[in-house]
């Protein structure tokens, strides 16, 4: 499952972008349409956050399931919306990410992962766009939709079926007969010994309004700055090709990163070596490289808010999400970093590094005290 999400995420925002350039984008409303779109396929998604946490059932395998079903709902949605309008498509979108990227925490957060497969769920999205408004206008572009079209139903079939007769937690279920409720409780206490939460302490209210500021203004700053800086080499098919793949490749190490060095240090290395990479952005190695090292915080903030707000991970995915709709808006309004002064989305690489500190100082923390304690037994 965790390898049919992402394929669905390329597809669902290449549909998206094939619709808006193919059918939203002429004429007088186009502005319009644009900002309609991302405003409820980013904006809405902090809503549908919120619906997919209320969800019933106290189980993991509960919440994901359910989680999954709002991502098939996010998927037909999207479709009919493609033939429609750009808020039915944006509204598709919004519950298609809610769904696969609460899923994907969830899992994350059971397994430890710390970020590994959420980075895996979001990065594969750039890609997506990128082959969506590239191929709108090509000769076989009716045929590149159909595809996309279809592929999403045999995935969306194909998760159904690895679910109800693959989910390794569904053998599990059906093995034990857990319909007793001695053994679900027996069951789920057994597999609650077994997590091993990222956090070893518990956070008041206040640090985790200040997880929830601070990781917003840093996922403000990557939108902006994803969208604001214009490189003076970024030309031709090719080179968008190898910007979207490096933008893609920064979330999945940023996730696998995250899993193997921790949150703390992956931030920390990641933001520096960015900042170093803006300020010389202008040679086309460079550059690529710094969108890389940039996209590495994507999972790492989704994460960390996730630690904050136990039991609110829709939330915590839709409230980020509603952060890079916030970012969208300048370079939306025309306020975008020239050309030759990349060194100001350095300068933001520092900030963001800034403000993530001190909602990264209690993992390592608690890292240092884990240490401490297996050293003196």
């Amino acid at each position: 499952m965790i390898s049919i999400y992402p394929i669905l995420h390329l597809l669902v925002d290449g549909i998206c972008a094939l619709s808006m350039y193919s059918y939203f984008m002429d004429g007088d409303k186009a502005m319009m349409y644009i900002l309609l779109y991302n405003l409820c396929a980013f904006a809405l998604q902090m809503p549908f956050g919120v619906i997919a946490d209320m969800l019933p059932g106290r189980r993991r395998y509960d919440k994901e399931k359910h989680c999954m079903y709002l991502a098939l709902i996010g998927v037909l949605v999207t479709i009919a919306g493609s033939f429609f309008s750009p808020i039915i498509l944006g509204i598709g979108n919004a519950l298609f990410h809610v769904g696969g990227g609460t899923a994907a925490v969830h899992d994350d957060k059971w397994k430890n992962r710390r970020g590994l497969g959420l980075g895996l769920f979001v990065a594969p999205g750039a890609l997506g766009l990128f082959l969506g408004s590239t191929l709108y206008n090509s000769e076989d572009a009716d045929l590149v939709f159909l595809t996309f079209r279809l592929l999403s139903i045999l995935l969306c079939l194909g998760l159904v079926y690895v679910w109800y007769y693959h989910s390794e937690e569904r053998k599990v279920q059906t093995k034990l007969k857990l319909f007793d409720p001695i053994q679900i409780k027996k069951y789920n206490d057994d597999s609650k010994k077994k997590e091993k939460p990222v956090f070893a302490q518990k956070f008041t209210k206040g640090q985790a309004v200040m997880a929830c500021v601070l990781c917003l203004l840093v996922v403000i700053i990557r939108s902006y700055v994803g969208l604001a800086v214009n490189f003076s080499w970024k030309e031709g098919v090719w080179l968008g090709v190898m910007s979207a793949l490096y933008v893609c490749f920064g979330k999945v190490f940023g996730g696998f990163l995250g899993s193997k060095l921790g949150l703390f240090w992956t931030s920390a290395i990641s933001l520096c070596a960015a900042a170093i990479c803006f300020v010389f952005a202008d040679v086309q190695a460079v550059g690529l490289l710094a969108q890389l090292l940039f996209n590495m915080t994507m999972p790492i903030t989704l994460t960390l808010l996730a630690q904050y707000l136990p039991g609110k991970e829709g939330f915590s995915f839709g409230f980020l999400s509603f952060g890079l709709f916030v970012g969208f808006l300048p370079a939306f309004f025309g306020l975008t970093i020239p050309n030759g002064c990349e060194f100001i989305a350095g300068i933001m690489c520092v900030l963001s590094l800034v403000l993530l500190l001190p909602v990264l100082r209690p993992e390592n923390k608690a890292k240092s005290e884990s240490s401490e304690n297996t050293e003196a037994k």
